[in-house]
C-alpha cells in the first residue's frame, strides 16, 4: 500500500505498530497464474516445437499476449519471435477481432491491442515451431503484459515440447502453481481483480507510455506487512467523515489514522475476514462487504447485515452508495439495494439477474450502471436490463464502468 503526502509534513514519523499475522504458503508450488506474466522454467532441453494446451480459464476463451521461449545461452534469447523465423499454429482464433488473431502472439508486442484469443472455451491450443532445433530452458506467457485486462486468464494448461523427431513431452502445467483463490472470479474492474494485477512491478512495453510528470510536491510513504498491515493485498480503501483511512485486505479490515493499524475481522462480528468492498453512508454508517456475505459497522460496533430469504449469503464482489442513501450492493448470485430499511433485489433483470455484479454505480433512484462478466456493461433502469452500445473489444478492462457512464 501506497500513498502521498503532500508538502515536506513529516506527519508518519511516528513508528507505527508492526504485528503482521503470518501467512503459511506453500514452497514447492510457483506462484499462481498472472495476467502480467507468468515464468516457466524448464531443464534445459533441445526443442523444435512448442505447444501450449488450455483446459480452462477464468473466464471467457483464453487470450495470450505474448508466448516467448527463451533459449540456454547469455544473453538468451527470444527464438518465438516471428521476426527470428518461428511460425505458429492454433486449434482455432476469436473470428471478428483483427487484433486478437494468431499473429499477435509472437510479434514482439504487449498489450491486449496485438494478442491472440482461441474459439474454444477450452481444449484449445496453440504451437511455435521454431526456425530450427534450439535448446532452450525458459518459457514465458502472459494475458495482458500492461495490466488492463484479467478476464480471459489461462488457469490450467499443460506445456509441451517436441524435437526433431516430433514426440511430444510434458515440461510444464498447472499442477506446478498454487490455484487460483476466491479473488479469480473477480472479472474486469473489480478491485479485487486488479489488486492482483498491481503484485508485480510495471513490465516494459512496445506500446509508447505517455509521459509521466514526478510528483515533486508529494511525497510517497509505503506501508507493509513489517509497518502493521495484515496483508499486502489491499482490495478496497476508503476514507470516512471522522477522518479514518480503512483498508480492506484478503486478511481482515484495518483502521489507519495517520499512525496506527487497527485490525477487525471475523472476531469482531464480521461473515470473513476477506475484505472485498466498503461503502460509508452520509449517516456515517460503514458497509463491509466480504467474501462470506456483508457487515455494517454502526454507532461503533460491528455486526452482520443478513439478506432475508437466502440459504447462503452471497459473496459481496462490490458496494456503492446512491443519491438517495440508498445502498447498492452486486454480489457472485445478483444485484441487491437497501432501501428505506428493507432488501430488493432484481429478478426480473431477464438472464442479466444471476450472474456476478462486479462493479455497480446508482446514477439515481431508478437506474444504476453495472458490470458483469458475462454482459460486461449494462444499465437497469426501471427495474429493466439494458445493453449499451460496444466498442470492438471483446474484453473487460478495468475502465469497463467509466466507458458505460459515458454512454
Amino acid at each position: 500500500m501506497g500513498c502521498l503526502q503532500r508538502g515536506q509534513e513529516d506527519f508518519f514519523s511516528a513508528p507505527l505498530l508492526a504485528q503482521p499475522l503470518a501467512v503459511v504458503e506453500s514452497r514447492d508450488l510457483l506462484p499462481s497464474v498472472h495476467p502480467r506474466r507468468n515464468v516457466e522454467e524448464i531443464t534445459p532441453t533441445d526443442a523444435k516445437r512448442v505447444r501450449m494446451t488450455i483446459l480452462e480459464t477464468n473466464s471467457g476463451e483464453p487470450c495470450i499476449d505474448e508466448l516467448e521461449i527463451w533459449t540456454d545461452t547469455q544473453p538468451p534469447v527470444n527464438v518465438a519471435l516471428s521476426s527470428a523465423g518461428a511460425q505458429v499454429r492454433a486449434s482455432g482464433s476469436l473470428s471478428g477481432y483483427q487484433i486478437h488473431q494468431l499473429t499477435g502472439i509472437n510479434d514482439g508486442l504487449y498489450g491486449n491491442g496485438s494478442s491472440w484469443i482461441a474459439d474454444e472455451l477450452s481444449d484449445s491450443w496453440v504451437e511455435v515451431e521454431l526456425q530450427e532445433v534450439t535448446r532452450i530452458k525458459r518459457i514465458v506467457w502472459s494475458r495482458d503484459r500492461e495490466g488492463n485486462f484479467v478476464d480471459r486468464l489461462i488457469t490450467r494448461y499443460r506445456i509441451e515440447v517436441a524435437d526433431e523427431n516430433g514426440a511430444w513431452r510434458q515440461v510444464a502445467s498447472s499442477e506446478n502453481r498454487r490455484p487460483l483463490g476466491f479473488e479469480s472470479q473477480f472479472i474486469g474492474s473489480n478491485p479485487a481483480s486488479t489488486l492482483s494485477v498491481n503484485r508485480f512491478a510495471p513490465f516494459s512495453s512496445a506500446m509508447q507510455a505517455p509521459p509521466r510528470q514526478s510528483p515533486v510536491d508529494y511525497v510517497l510513504y509505503n506501508w507493509r506487512t513489517e509497518h502493521g498491515l495484515p496483508n499486502n493485498n489491499v482490495t478496497s480503501i476508503l476514507q470516512t467523515q471522522d477522518g479514518y483511512l480503512w483498508i480492506g485486505t484478503l486478511n481482515g479490515l484495518v483502521r489507519f489514522d495517520g499512525i496506527d493499524f487497527e485490525l477487525f475481522d471475523d472476531a469482531d462480528g464480521m461473515p470473513s475476514p476477506r475484505i472485498t468492498a466498503l461503502a460509508e453512508q452520509e449517516s456515517g454508517v460503514l458497509w463491509i462487504g466480504t467474501e462470506g456475505g456483508l457487515a455494517i459497522l454502526k454507532e461503533g460496533r460491528f455486526r452482520m447485515e443478513l439478506i432475508p430469504d437466502l440459504e447462503t449469503q452471497p459473496a459481496v464482489l462490490s458496494l456503492a452508495v446512491g443519491p438517495d442513501r440508498s445502498v447498492w450492493m452486486g454480489a457472485m448470485n445478483g444485484l441487491y439495494c437497501y432501501r428505506e430499511g428493507e432488501w430488493l433485489d432484481y429478478p426480473s433483470a431477464y438472464e442479466f439477474s444471476r450472474q456476478p455484479y462486479l462493479q455497480v454505480e446508482p446514477k439515481d433512484k431508478t437506474t444504476v450502471f453495472a458490470v458483469t462478466p458475462k454482459t460486461r456493461l449494462l444499465y437497469i433502469q426501471d427495474d429493466q436490463a439494458l445493453l449499451p452500445p460496444y466498442s470492438e473489444e471483446p474484453s473487460m478492462g478495468k475502465y469497463g464502468l467509466e466507458q458505460l457512464l459515458m454512454v
